[in-house]
């Protein structure tokens, strides 16, 4: 049995607000309107970008040395700099998106920034 298009066409109804009015999407937070932390985890932020910079040298060099050598001499390169990359990117990401201001995202959920942000 074929799917009708008119069932794959029906929209969705808008979601309301507990008086019944439609819900409106919550305002952008604009660099000068969003808080900012007593305290900027400078140190967790330096770490990132290591951890990313440790990646994106040891890449490259991983990629040379399976072009010049195999894959056997470039594998310790491409394990390390995975190490390096996959955590440091992931970080950057989300110290961006909280420097942004996106809605959900905020330094404390950086591991080891916590401590840093929240400092007497």
């Amino acid at each position: 049995a074929a799917v009708g298009l008119s069932s794959l066409s029906r929209r969705q109804p808008a979601a309301l607000d507990d008086d019944g009015a439609p819900r409106s999407k919550p305002p952008l937070l604009f660099a000068s309107q969003r808080q900012k932390p007593k305290n900027f985890p400078w140190k967790t932020l330096a770490l990132c970008l290591m951890l990313t910079s440790i990646g994106a040298v040891f890449i490259p060099v991983g990629v040379w040395q399976l072009r010049r050598k195999g894959l056997s001499e470039a594998l310790a390169f491409f394990i390390i700099g995975g190490m390096g990359a996959l955590p440091g990117f992931y970080h950057l990401v989300l110290f961006v998106r909280a420097y942004l201001g996106h809605r959900g995202f905020a330094y404390e959920q950086i591991p080891g920034a916590y401590e840093e942000v929240n400092a007497m």
